[in-house]
């Protein structure tokens, strides 16, 4: 049990990490097209010319969603049983993962036509350069470099299944998050004529009418967009080893993780309006969260109880 001390201790550091986070990202936006442009438009200006600062209420919203990150990245760095190296590289998969290379691959194949020359490579760029830095960094503060008491030598039982178990769970699992995305992409985003329009698309009127356009006239979707799935199971995997606590605690570490990325649909684009961007926010985080708990529930059930709930 965490002293008041403590608890203002760890505050503290998330914070000063909130800072280093948004100090990080600003260093690595410069990896964007756009952002170089800007710099070189900004050094070429002449001195009575200011260039236009970003306003208060859009810094307060990037060290929000800056802020949300860190505690997604922490939470399960303090509650962790590993350490160094191993918890470094843990969270550098889970921060780009989750951060970068899982949306990118919608961006490639939705946006691809949209985005300005450079911009993909840049963001990737900007995505690995973050988690290359921030992931050390973060677990230096949080003080997880050295085995600490808590961690301790006790059995984990978690994820040590039979291979029919593997063969079962890792398919159902890219399953449901397959349905969750076809289902809340169906009746949240497309059934908004705003979304319809921008991807030059047509409601078919039904889910079912939806899906059979998909596969036909893109046959390729399903197969890659199951594949996805497998991959968002694939990343859950980790935190739900390397976590101490109860079953829950790791569902909620893995529904952070999926979710603050989502967050940054707040942040206004060039590339999307407002009212895309925001309908995508609606639609993606709460099946992203839902997912999160699913996928940590469907891994830990045991038929023993008991070590569900083993520490």
């Amino acid at each position: 049990m965490m002293t008041t001390r403590e608890w203002l201790v760890l505050a503290g550091k998330i914070l000063a990490l909130t800072l280093g986070l948004l100090v990080v990202q600003t260093i690595g936006s410069q990896f964007l097209p756009a952002m170089q442009e800007a710099t070189q438009g900004a050094e070429s200006a002449d001195a009575g010319q200011p260039s236009a600062q970003p306003s208060a209420g859009f810094l307060g919203l990037v060290l929000f969603v800056c802020l949300l990150q860190t505690l997604a990245l922490a939470y399960p760095i303090v509650r962790s049983r590993w350490h160094g190296w191993l918890l470094v590289v843990t969270v550098f998969v889970l921060f780009f993962g989750t951060g970068t290379f899982m949306s990118q691959i919608e961006v490639l194949v939705y946006l691809a036509d949209e985005m300005p020359p450079g911009m993909q490579s840049g963001i990737i760029l900007m995505g690995l350069f973050s988690a290359v830095v921030f992931s050390p960094i973060i677990v230096l503060t949080l003080r997880r470099w050295q085995p600490g008491t808590a961690t301790g030598d006790e059995p984990n039982p978690r994820l040590r299944m039979s291979w029919q178990s593997w063969a079962w769970k890792l398919p159902a699992g890219a399953a449901v998050m397959l349905a969750l995305y076809y289902l809340f992409g169906y009746f949240v985003a497309w059934k908004n004529p705003v979304v319809r329009d921008y991807y030059g698309g047509i409601d078919p009127g039904t889910f079912l009418a939806q899906m059979r356009s998909i596969v036909r006239d893109t046959p390729w979707m399903v197969p890659l967009q199951f594949l996805r799935a497998l991959v968002w199971v694939l990343l859950a995997l980790p935190v739900i080893r390397m976590m101490r606590g109860r079953w829950w605690e790791a569902g909620l570490a893995v529904s952070l993780l999926f979710t603050v990325p989502v967050i940054y649909l707040l942040l206004p684009n060039p590339l999307m309006p407002d009212a895309v961007r925001l309908t995508h926010l609606v639609e993606t985080a709460p099946y992203q969260f839902l997912f999160g708990w699913f996928v940590v529930w469907l891994f830990t059930r045991s038929p023993r109880p008991a070590d569900a709930l083993r520490l």
